[in-house]
Formats: C-alpha cells, sequence, structure tokens
C-alpha cells in the first residue's frame, strides 16, 4: 500500500525501554505500536473514543488474526510514523493494515494485517460492528458506503 492511501498517521519516537539487547526495537514492540496508533487512529482520526464505547457497552474489540512483516528495523530515538488504515468490515469484523516508516524514509519498514471482533465481553461473544463505528471510518477512509 502506498503511504499517500493511509488517511491518518500517528508519529511517536523509540524509546531507550523499547529497544533490546541488539539495539534495536525488541520485534514485541510492534504490536503495542499497532495498538498506540489504532487507539489515536479512533480518539482523534474517528472522534471516538475506544473506553467510551466499551463502557457504554456497543463496541469492544479482541484481535483475531495478525500477520506482521518486519522489513528494516527502528533504533533508539527514531521517529517512526504509523500509517493506519481499515480496509474492510465485515458483519462483526474489521480488518485494518498498518505500515511503520522511519523519518524520512519513504520505505517501510514494517507492514502488518490484523483482524479485530466487535465482542461482547458479558456474553463472551461477537456481536455485529455499530453504525457509529461504520459511519465514522467510512467517513475517515472516504468510502462512499459501507
Amino acid at each position: 500500500m502506498a503511504r499517500d492511501d493511509f488517511h491518518f498517521v500517528h508519529t511517536l519516537r523509540v524509546r531507550y525501554d523499547e529497544i533490546d539487547g541488539q539495539r534495536i526495537v525488541y520485534n514485541g514492540r510492534y504490536l503495542t505500536y499497532m495498538d498506540i496508533a489504532q487507539t489515536e487512529y479512533f480518539r482523534t482520526g474517528l472522534g471516538l473514543h475506544l473506553y467510551d464505547l466499551a463502557d457504554a457497552n456497543i463496541f469492544d474489540v479482541a484481535t483475531v488474526h495478525v500477520e506482521l512483516d518486519y522489513l528494516r528495523s527502528f533504533v533508539l530515538d527514531d521517529l517512526v510514523a504509523i500509517g493506519v488504515r481499515c480496509t474492510a468490515i465485515g458483519t462483526t469484523s474489521l480488518t485494518f493494515a498498518f505500515e511503520m516508516w522511519k523519518e524520512g524514509d519513504p520505505e517501510a519498514s514494517f507492514r502488518a494485517t490484523a483482524v479485530f471482533v466487535n465482542f461482547d465481553p458479558a456474553q463472551r461473544a461477537k456481536r455485529p460492528v455499530p453504525a457509529i463505528v461504520r459511519e465514522a471510518i467510512a467517513r475517515l477512509e472516504r468510502w462512499e458506503r459501507v
């Protein structure tokens, strides 16, 4: 996916506690970076707060599938731009694409695809993605319809 295909990008800086003994970002931290960027996608990109939606018992996601491609390493103090894009919404699921770039580098250093399901924690079961989420994503992603 081209960088311009992402309508939402969140930037963070690599901190000391995120690197490993090789002085590069520990592989598990990329999932944390994805989570941070997805939270910001909802908060600043969509204007929806995930915790408010969960507290209202209408939307709470569970991760069901992730594919990761590590292309280049990030190191201490790098600025990392994280592109987040919803690529599909099913009845109960949302599929997201993530890419990460080091500031100033046009080539992606990391790519991922993740599938999340709207989960009802009380029932321990999946449930439909609500219209408020569908419509907000459609606006941000510039879809004609959901």
